[in-house]
């Protein structure tokens, strides 16, 4: 069963999203942030004129709606925000895709639907809701549940365009749009598959290996485009127009560890805490570092994605310390200096290196959304550290 809800209905607790002003420039208006880690699923914000620190006496809110539970982010595009949850009162769950208005929060819509969670998902401790952080393009948002339930919904009014479900034990990563293409991690038989964004038709499936929380990326290296897939067996690059197979590297890796997006530049690729060179001639990579498979010794964070800054590597680490590596291509890495942060996700600007806390959302980026969602002004942080 689905339903939507319009402007006026209410949304629902336990959590808020809150937005404060944009800080010392009124009409600064930030660019779109559609998808997982921004426009090119990189976690890199292109925008002048950021904050560089909080301001002296705290951040103002702009506008606070209460949402349920999820790990998707809220993304931004045409002036709205948009954020999947849920709602778990037993005997019944639903999910839910929210629709709020960029200025001044008004829920422009909801789109609700039922879904059969585990019967131990009704205990509140367990915070359970959508994984997959919705994507945004041309009038239509593209949303996966958490019991594979994938919605193709109108932008502007929620309506359902084309719905399926890839059956209820599973799960995907954020979806990616490559093209005419809307491209999915299933796992299991599902595996990855490409369905036309437009229709939801089968275009293509591959790599039936199991899936993680990994969500896929699409690079462009050795001459081609390459969607990188980081499964329980492997990290793979597929051709994401026909599912071939160029590369694959057999990686045994559990889900819990195999959580992190992967991280591309200048033919580097970064797979969790794992180094890959890839040919600049052709699809191919090689590993650089480490030489070790232990998860423990390949795996920086359970959580956090690193980034590239230039000829730097940032990272947090499971232990809580953000740590920086100097040239990415030395084998091996040479930490260069450690902080201690309690949880981030780090986001690269022009001029700094953003660490919010799990519940501290910035205007441009991504993040878990459970309990308190802050809404930032752009380029503001629990701390930021300049580059050196």
């Amino acid at each position: 069963m689905t339903s939507n809800r319009r402007a006026g209905d209410e949304v629902g607790e336990p959590g808020d999203v809150r937005v404060p002003p944009l800080g010392t420039n009124p009409v600064l208006q930030a660019d779109d942030w559609p998808q997982w880690r921004g426009p090119n699923r990189d976690g890199v914000c292109g925008e002048t004129g950021l904050l560089e620190s909080f301001p002296a006496d705290g951040l103002k809110v702009r506008w606070r709606v209460p949402v349920g539970w999820g790990f998707s982010s809220p993304v931004v595009a045409q002036s709205r925000v948009y954020l999947a949850d849920s709602e778990v009162v037993k005997p019944k769950a639903k999910e839910r895709v929210h629709c709020f208005d960029e200025t001044t929060g008004k829920v422009l819509w909801t789109h609700v639907y039922d879904v059969a969670y585990e019967d131990w998902a009704f205990d509140p401790k367990q915070e359970v809701g959508p994984v997959a952080t919705p994507a945004v393009q041309n009038g239509k948002v593209y949303t996966v549940g958490r019991r594979g339930d994938l919605f193709c919904l109108d932008a502007k009014k929620g309506d359902v365009l084309w719905q399926m479900n890839m059956e209820k034990d599973y799960q995907a990563g954020s979806p990616l749009i490559e093209g005419e293409l809307l491209i999915l991690f299933f796992g299991g038989k599902a595996g990855v598959i490409a369905l036309n964004k437009d229709t939801g038709k089968e275009v293509w499936k591959a790599l039936a290996e199991t899936w993680t929380y990994s969500s896929p990326i699409v690079i462009t290296s050795g001459g081609k485009r390459q969607l990188i897939v980081w499964t329980q067996e492997s990290v793979t690059a597929l051709d994401p127009a026909s599912g071939k197979t160029y590369w694959r590297q057999p990686l045994l890796t559990s889900a819990d560890y195999a959580v992190s997006t992967p991280v591309f530049y200048n033919d580097r690729l970064l797979i969790g805490g794992m180094m890959f060179q890839l040919d600049s001639d052709k699809p191919a990579a090689k590993v650089l570092w480490p030489d070790s498979k232990a998860p423990t010794r390949r795996i920086f964070s359970h959580t956090s994605t690193a980034l590239f800054r230039g000829e730097h590597v940032f990272s947090a680490k499971s232990s809580g310390e953000l740590i920086c590596w100097r040239r990415p291509g030395d084998l091996p890495p040479r930490e260069r200096e450690s902080w201690f942060v309690p949880s981030s996700l780090p986001r690269v600007t022009r001029r700094s290196v953003a660490l919010p806390c799990w519940n501290q959302l910035s205007r441009s980026r991504g993040g878990r959304s459970p309990g308190l969602l802050q809404h930032m002004p752009i380029g503001t942080s629990l701390s930021a550290i300049a580059k050196s």
